[in-house]
């Protein structure tokens, strides 16, 4: 299967706050990479041996996720830091804020960090109506079709006739 994956550059100085912000859906999952620039004052800077990198994420539903950057998610290669959106944390829509922090391999005290945003959009379906058969027949297409009709609050007992003669075919 092909890649499908964006990636979205980001600056990230550690000294100067960017704010930069990532663009996402709701429920995305490894459609987008992000890739950080590093910079140190505007000059293209390379996490030194020695300093591990965490991103912590403060989610909109007040939820903190906290990851090792390299520890199985993402990488670090040069000035540049890559990881993936991943469906954990884009389940809420809204504002994610998030930090790159640079540790001390010995010590594990906070070196720098540099703060962006992950701005995940609303989806524009309803989320009461599930997928149940990928658009494919099903055994008891009659009662589904007729608690669609239901859900959609569409009363016509001309609908729901309908419905059931075609769930009989």
């Amino acid at each position: 299967m092909a890649d499908l994956s964006q990636i979205q550059d980001i600056n990230l100085d550690v000294y100067e706050p960017l704010h930069e912000v990532v663009y996402a859906n709701q429920n995305e999952n490894n459609s987008r990479i992000v890739k950080c620039h590093l910079f140190n004052k505007g000059v293209k800077w390379s996490v030194p041996d020695g300093v591990k990198v965490y991103i912590r994420m403060k989610k909109p539903s007040g939820c903190v996720v906290y990851r090792e950057i390299g520890d199985n998610f993402g990488e670090i290669d040069g000035h540049y830091i890559y990881f993936p959106i991943l469906d954990t944390m884009t389940k809420v829509s809204g504002r994610i804020v998030c930090s790159m922090e640079f540790r001390d391999e010995s010590s594990d005290e906070v070196i720098f960090a540099s703060k962006f945003y992950i701005r995940v959009a609303e989806i524009a379906f309803d989320d009461s109506i599930l997928d149940e058969n990928d658009f494919g027949g099903s055994d008891n297409g009659d009662i589904k079709i007729i608690q669609l009709v239901e859900l959609t609050n569409i009363t016509s007992e001309n609908c729901i006739v309908e419905c059931e003669v075609i769930a009989d075919d």
